[in-house]
């Protein structure tokens, strides 16, 4: 192999290692919008890694300083059910298909500042979750959280209040 050619080599091996690390860096980095992005609002200095958010149901609003684990869900986009029956369904058509989906508005989540959301947690439509709050990982969060408490579990509930 010739000089040439070797610095030739050299110089492709080393370019795409680093479009290999920017890839790897700014992938993880970030989230998955699913919906319309003019939803979603997040503060200064938030961390969403893989983090998914649906917003076909509703606005998601992160605070500054928040941080997620990996593998996190924020989903607006709720069916409700009553009695096993459906109850309010967003019904359209779809070239000429009656199609039966989430309904569009009032499934908003508002995540305060300071929080810690660790690892493959779940937030459902239609919360509140305070500020400097901290949930522990798997929790799922289907009702309001109130600002400085530890929250885990399925459903999530308060463990612990912060001082």
């Amino acid at each position: 192999m010739s000089i040439i050619s070797r610095i030739i080599h050299k110089l492709l091996r080393l370019s795409f290692g680093c479009l290999i690390d920017l890839i790897r860096k700014y992938s993880m980095r970030r989230p998955y919008i699913h919906g319309k992005k003019s939803r979603v609002h997040i503060g200064e200095r938030v961390s969403l890694l893989n983090t998914t958010i649906n917003v076909s149901s509703g606005d998601v609003t992160i605070g500054d300083d928040t941080i997620f684990g990996h593998n996190c869900v924020i989903a607006t986009g709720i069916h409700e059910f009553e009695g096993g029956m459906r109850k309010k369904l967003y019904h359209r058509k779809h070239h000429g298909v009656e199609v039966t989906e989430a309904p569009p508005e009032g499934h908003d989540i508002v995540i305060g500042t300071g929080c810690w959301i660790t690892t493959n947690v779940t937030i459902i439509g239609g919360v509140t979750i305070g500020d400097n709050v901290i949930i522990t990982a798997g929790a799922v969060v289907t009702k309001d959280i109130p600002s400085s408490v530890i929250v885990g579990g399925v459903p999530a509930k308060v463990i612990k209040q912060l001082s």
